[in-house]
């Protein structure tokens, strides 16, 4: 049995639910259900997704990349405008500088975003995707600038917001990273 099939099936016993229980709560099929926990059929990322949210648990936890089930919870200020995008459901994609703090952030973790600059407004966001790459110009080149928020700027505009942030050395030094979030 992989670490997904038994970290499923303990997950929904601890929880004491039928496979027919869970597939109600969930809107899977009992037979999906079945499959996945005798490793007969693994699961799509998103089903994935799903079920560590529906558990309370991180992705990486529950397909077995990590023994840390519970989301980390970290903090991001944001400025209004990429604030309202996000909330909007514009901006799936937010990049930042991957330094230390950044690269604990993992697939299945929660970001609550605040809102420049009284702070007072916020959004929780799952982690569902990381990408990393090894500068700014680098992500601008590999991934559509309408996700990350630069609808109306073209490539040199968007790397040099993220070089007013954060310094070139430091760019240099860390390189990039870019989350996909959905809105919790």
């Amino acid at each position: 049995m992989n670490k997904f099939a038994e970290r499923l099936k303990s997950l929904r016993e601890e929880k004491g639910l039928s496979q027919r229980a869970l597939a109600r709560e969930t809107g899977f099929s009992q037979a999906g259900i079945a499959r996945w926990e005798s490793s007969s059929q693994m699961p799509t990322i998103d089903t994935a997704l799903t079920l560590a949210k529906y558990f309370g648990v991180t992705t990486d936890y529950i397909v077995g990349l990590s023994n840390n089930f519970i989301p980390t919870i970290h903090t991001l200020t944001l400025s209004p405008i990429y604030f309202d995008l996000i909330q909007k459901g514009e901006k799936v994609l937010e990049g930042r500088l991957n330094d230390n703090k950044r690269k604990n952030f993992n697939i299945g973790d929660i970001i609550v975003f605040l809102k420049e600059p009284e702070k007072r407004e916020t959004m929780k966001a799952l982690i569902t995707a990381r990408y990393e790459f090894k500068d700014f110009e680098e992500m601008a080149d590999c991934l559509d600038k309408n996700l990350l928020g630069f609808a109306n700027s073209t490539k040199e505009e968007m790397v040099n917001v993220y070089r007013t942030i954060y310094s070139h050395q430091d760019e240099l030094k860390h390189g990039g990273v870019v989350f996909g979030i959905k809105l919790v």
